[in-house]
């Protein structure tokens, strides 16, 4: 380069002496002299001077680069054997020096035994924490457990953070690499006039960006795609025969072979990229092995902190910071969790001395760890709000190990009532994360539930969006009975807010008020709606399918815009072979219970998506998935779709609940008597199944009046190829059961109005009085 600047230089310096001599020129031509004068010749003579000296000057640098430029060419196809080792080398003699400090960090001499405190907290590592554990156990007290405890947390949650951005990081250099893919040859294209001299400069620079990121241990990723981008140019440059750039490939041959030592350019085939290490699931497996051994080491300090004799030790604080830390890192064992109760019971009075925030988080951490030991995720109550409902909607995704455990009923009586005294002193944050914590604990509704309504209603102007939106979420898990006044106070309070929620937020905030039966106002139903249709395209499956499914239970039925909106939004994922069934089984409830009919090809794409689903389906996906089909367009059930359902329902039919049975009955009536084909497609064994469940549910009174009804309906209206005699025996029974059912009805209500009327000689109550209209 600075060849070329000067050769630059000296020919505009030549040019411009030209220029500056022709006016002179055309001055003597003017009076009529021709002759050239002696400054003329001498600039001239000058001119040609520097012209030859820059030439002479430039040919030998010209030469040299053209020699660099061949031998970084050459030595490119070195260059991707030797850089995996040398990374490889590097690494291990990085993480060799990182072990063997880590080994002298808590033998050095600066360490002294009353700064453990100060070494547990500043630990970056781990091992650091598990060798001070090992050789300062006896020496720890509770304000030390709470330390390590606390920074186990830490360092655990870090770790686990590095998988999410390592997985980001993967799709953002896949994305970047089709980039490159698709723009590439479009860039080669519009270069073929000059491609040899484009070839040679990028792989010069590619050569520096490989040399660079093997210096500076960058990903696995980019250095795979920088050195893919050097082989695909050298390619391109033993490739090219064309005869536009013949002469600049046989001048760049020349270049690639120096006269000594000979070195040619080995042929493309053999320039084969090594195998080298993922630097990125490297990183994954040190994140897993860093979380697995905080794990152990929480749970090992959490065993010797909790036995007897060292547990009479420990103050609140230390009790709650250890609970705290065992619900980050994940608890697996029963017995700790029983020694935290323990150690928390009413027994003794540490719950009385704990303040508002360490009670919120023992409640908090209790919660979590009880998910955890009975085998619930941690995830599940974030994730899994879909109410499970006997008569729409779709159950619980929760798993049901085979021994659960239960917090003793002291335990949770001392905890609420420690709240409730408590209650005062809560900030908007604790109210929400012991409302949380309470609802994951199961506590039923109680005088604990009203304290927080009387203590929160004033505050929630105070409250942040998404912490109104988790109230509203735990409040719907509890089932509870909301007042009128903190109704409005929250709609006030949220409305405003609900623009900026996020799809799941929203979920939450919606589904919570519809379980508990509370209809938000007009203006607050407009900002949600504006407010979901904005983030439509952003929202999850599970966000979609949940938005319906409230509309439903609260009987709104929302715009034709945001419908359309709706099916654009929900088709693709919903219809997707990784749909969950509740998703799916859930839209399909939802619009069957409002008045939106629904596009035809819209409809026709649940009812396949649902036909490919159907061996996950659960009992209850199976029954509502099948009512809500022939509720919306029994018309639109094909012979292949009814014939799938009844083979995959078949040996789940002993797990169908009565109302369950009442209702697959009466969907597959709807559809006998839509389709003359139906009957013939119910098998005996289909048929036979359904009996015996039904004569089961019958013989263990698992029967209502209306159930029963439409069970008996539905065996009448469908036309069996044969009625068996336990289908017989069954209908006697149930049609006798019936007749009971409504002679004690009867007997009831006469005895209740016996009851209402007045004895002789008594006024009638006010409630018989007739009432004035106004």
């Amino acid at each position: 380069m600075p060849c070329m600047r000067m050769y630059q230089q000296h020919s505009c310096a030549a040019a411009a002496g030209g220029h500056a001599a022709a006016p002179r020129a055309s001055l003597r031509l003017h009076t009529g002299s021709t002759k050239p004068s002696s400054c003329h010749l001498a600039s001239a003579a000058l001119a040609s001077q520097q012209g030859q000296r820059a030439y002479s000057t430039l040919a030998p640098r010209q030469h040299q680069l053209q020699q660099l430029v061949g031998s970084a060419l050459v030595a490119a196809a070195s260059l991707s054997n030797a850089t995996a080792a040398c990374i490889q080398r590097h690494s291990t003699a990085v993480a060799a020096a990182a072990f063997v400090k880590r080994q002298q960090w808590a033998t050095e001499d600066g360490f002294q035994p009353r700064l453990l405190t100060t070494h547990l907290m500043q630990a970056q590592q781990v091992e650091q924490l598990q060798q001070l554990w090992q050789q300062h156990q006896s020496d720890f007290n509770a304000v030390h457990f709470s330390a390590i405890m606390h920074q186990l947390s830490v360092l655990h949650c870090a770790a686990a953070a590095v998988e999410q951005p390592v997985q980001e990081q993967q799709q953002q250099w896949q994305q970047q690499h089709k980039q490159r893919q698709h723009s590439k040859p479009a860039r080669l294209r519009q270069q073929q006039a000059n491609k040899a001299a484009t070839v040679t400069r990028e792989a010069a620079a590619t050569v520096a960006d490989v040399a660079a990121a093997s210096v500076a241990e960058s990903s696995n990723k980019q250095y795979t795609e920088l050195e893919d981008e050097l082989l695909h140019l050298v390619e391109e440059l033993s490739a090219n025969n064309s005869s536009s750039s013949s002469s600049s490939i046989d001048s760049l041959s020349s270049i690639l072979e120096p006269p000594q030592p000979q070195q040619t350019l080995p042929p493309p085939q053999q320039l084969v990229r090594p195998q080298q290490p993922n630097t990125q699931q490297w990183e994954q497996l040190k994140a897993r092995q860093q979380q697995q051994t905080a794990q152990q080491l929480a749970h090992a300090v959490a065993s010797y902190a909790l036995s007897p004799g060292v547990c009479e030790q420990l103050d609140g604080r230390a009790v709650v910071m250890i609970s705290h830390a065992l619900a980050k890192v994940g608890l697996q064992d029963q017995q700790l969790l029983s020694r935290i109760v323990r150690a928390t019971g009413p027994e003794g009075d540490l719950l009385n001395r704990l303040d508002a925030q360490q009670l919120c988080n023992l409640i908090w951490s209790v919660a979590v760890c009880v998910d955890a030991v009975n085998g619930v995720t941690a995830a599940y109550m974030a994730q899994d709000i879909t109410p499970g409902n006997s008569s729409g909607g779709s159950s619980s995704r929760r798993p049901s190990p085979l021994q659960q455990y239960e917090l003793p009923r002291a335990w949770l009586g001392a905890v609420s009532r420690a709240f409730q005294y408590k209650i005062s002193g809560y900030s908007s944050a604790g109210l929400t994360m012991a409302l949380w914590g309470l609802c994951r604990l199961r506590l039923a509704p109680g005088r604990w539930l009203k304290a927080f309504f009387e203590a929160s209603g004033s505050q929630l102007g105070q409250f942040s969006r998404q912490e109104l939106a988790v109230v509203a979420y735990a409040l719907g898990k509890m089932r509870a009975e909301i007042p009128a006044q903190w109704l409005s106070q929250y709609l006030a309070a949220s409305t405003e807010g609900l623009t900026q929620l996020s799809s799941q937020e929203l979920s939450m905030s919606l589904w919570g008020l519809a379980t508990c039966g509370a209809a938000p106002h007009k203006a607050w139903l407009m900002a949600w709606f504006l407010s979901s249709r904005a983030s439509m395209q952003r929202a999850s499956t599970q966000d979609l399918s949940l938005w319906l499914y409230s509309l439903a239970l609260l009987r709104l039925t929302p715009s034709p815009l945001w419908c359309t909106s709706y099916v654009e939004a929900s088709f693709a994922p919903l219809t997707a072979r990784s749909t969950h069934p509740q998703e799916l089984v859930n839209v399909m409830w939802a619009i069957s219970c409002m008045e939106w009919s629904p596009p035809m090809l819209y409809w026709r794409g649940l009812l396949d998506a649902a036909r490919s689903n159907f061996g996950r389906f659960n009992a209850q996906d199976l029954a509502n998935c099948i009512s809500a089909a022939t509720a919306v367009d029994v018309s639109s059930i094909e012979r292949p779709w009814l014939a799938a359902f009844l083979q995959a329902s078949e040996p789940k039919l002993p797990s169908f609940s009565s109302l369950q049975l009442a209702h697959t009955i009466a969907a597959l009536a709807a559809v006998d008597k839509a389709h003359d084909w139906a009957a013939t497609c119910i098998h005996a064994a289909w048929q036979e199944a359904f009996v015996q469940a039904a004569a089961r549910q019958l013989g263990n009174r698992r029967f209502k009046s209306r159930a029963l009804e439409l069970v008996v309906h539905g065996l009448r209206q469908v036309h069996f190829s044969s009625s068996p005699l336990p289908q017989q025996e069954f209908m006697r029974r149930a049609e006798a059961l019936l007749e009971h059912m409504k002679r004690a009805q009867q007997d009831g209500q006469q005895q209740q109005q016996q009851q209402q009327q007045p004895e002789p000689g008594q006024p009638a109550p006010a409630a018989w009085l007739p009432q004035e209209e106004g």
